[in-house]
């Protein structure tokens, strides 16, 4: 088990959408470094990592020596997964691996890769959708047709006629054959501790799709998919971070798509609501106590080349506390994408007020960084006192910003407002 600082994280590949969210998830935490990895020499993600190297596709059995060569030249604790297949040549060559993938047990991974293998494992736990045979005659369209282990919606359609039909399975051998659900698409993000079971499952509906990425989606409380959350993570043996997708049968009731174990390019919406699950799943592998407490609200995420999201309701602040060490001041480097929040929300009438346990001279050292300005009051504490003595309880609307989460459920409890750390901040730069 590591507990020291920081932990050294190689995404591969990290020009994915999965990726991109990892990267976001990930950039201002304290406990990681970044590194990166791909095959790609082209799709070159915003958010690469500052040490970058290309690697062969896993269809290439040279892959393993070269993630191997690189998690020794950098020191990798964790190789964290960004595309399907990485995931089961990861599970399949695990033994073989200088450091430890991210990703739950190869039988999982085995199963989860194959929709027609996920169903048949999860038949009578959950609703699965009828799968007919291949034969033509016995169909009833329309029908919705997909391969059995694609990505995304490639090759993924309805079917209304046998000439469809036809047409479709000539193209490619590997497609199944199911019944067409005409309801409301929904992901549900899910976390689960491997000796707690499930400890957290977030809805979200995907209100628009674009080449199988949720582009416009929002959270929503949805019954039922609590239960279906623990069925599938107890069936599987799921550990960390995994999402399934589920939509509505022409009867009404949930019927299940797929099972994914791995980040999805749109956790960012439950991410900002403070389940920030790339970490979450490093802590759940280091066996460390988790406790996972969202913001109640719902969110909605638009994403386009960049994605932008909000809070709903999320009034502008009036006061903001914001903590220096670690969170306006990460690896001795200015958290500049805090920074700009701050100023973004100063110019529009909230006060910033710092409040620090700094264990050197404070002052001096927001003189030398030139962040002085940008405080309305500074308070540095070195009697032991707490945060929250130094908050104005009669402000109805003030956030607190701190990387320390036993800091931020004290300020919850004590001064009843809104708290947040570096990876959910987002959110703020839509308010105006």
């Amino acid at each position: 088990m590591k507990n020291s600082f920081p932990r050294r994280v190689l995404v591969f590949p990290d020009t994915t959408e999965i990726a991109c969210e990892i990267f976001s998830s990930l950039r201002d935490a304290k406990e990681i470094d970044l590194y990166g990895a791909s095959a790609n020499n082209e799709n070159i993600s915003p958010l690469r990592a500052e040490k970058h190297a290309y690697v062969e596709p896993v269809t290439n059995p040279v892959w393993v020596d070269q993630i191997n060569a690189l998690c020794s030249k950098w020191d990798i604790d964790y190789i964290y997964p960004a595309h399907d297949d990485v995931i089961l040549a990861l599970a399949k060559q695990r033994k073989f691996m200088a450091s430890i993938p991210l990703i739950p047990s190869t039988w999982c991974c085995e199963i989860t890769r194959s929709k027609t293998r996920t169903y048949k494992e999860l038949e009578g736990l959950v609703r699965v959708p009828k799968v007919h045979p291949l034969t033509t005659e016995e169909i009833e369209y329309p029908v919705f047709i997909k391969p059995d282990c694609g990505n995304g919606s490639i090759d993924a359609q309805r079917i209304d006629s046998l000439q469809q039909y036809e047409a479709a399975i000539e193209k490619r051998s590997d497609l199944i054959v199911c019944e067409y659900l005409p309801g409301p698409e929904f992901t549900v993000d899910c976390f689960s501790d491997r000796d707690h079971g499930l400890l957290y499952c977030g809805a979200r509906e995907r209100l628009h799709i674009k080449n199988g990425i949720s582009v416009i989606t929002r959270t929503l409380q949805l019954p039922n998919a609590d239960a279906m959350a623990r069925a599938i993570s107890s069936k599987l043996g799921m550990q960390g971070a995994w999402f399934f997708q589920i939509k509505r049968a022409k009867s009404g009731e949930l019927t299940l798509l797929e099972v994914a174990p791995r980040i999805a390019g749109s956790m960012a919406c439950n991410r900002i609501r403070g389940v920030n699950f790339p970490l979450l799943t490093i802590f759940e592998h280091e066996r460390l106590p988790i406790s996972i407490s969202p913001i109640e609200k719902n969110a909605i995420l638009y994403r386009r080349l960049s994605f932008h999201s909000k809070i709903e309701d999320q009034e502008l602040p009036q006061k903001i506390y914001v903590d220096y060490d670690d969170t306006l001041v990460i690896a001795d480097r200015i958290n500049i994408r805090l920074v700009g929040l701050l100023l973004h929300l100063s110019e529009r009438g909230a006060e910033i007020h710092l409040i620090s346990k700094h264990k050197g001279q404070l002052l001096s050292d927001i003189k030398k960084r030139r962040l002085l300005s940008l405080f309305d009051s500074i308070v540095h504490i070195t009697d032991g006192r707490r945060k929250s003595d130094y908050i104005d309880k009669n402000s109805a609307n003030a956030i607190f910003i701190d990387d320390s989460y036993s800091e931020r459920r004290e300020i919850e409890s004590i001064c009843k407002i809104q708290t947040f750390d570096c990876s959910m901040i987002e959110s703020l730069f839509s308010l105006e």
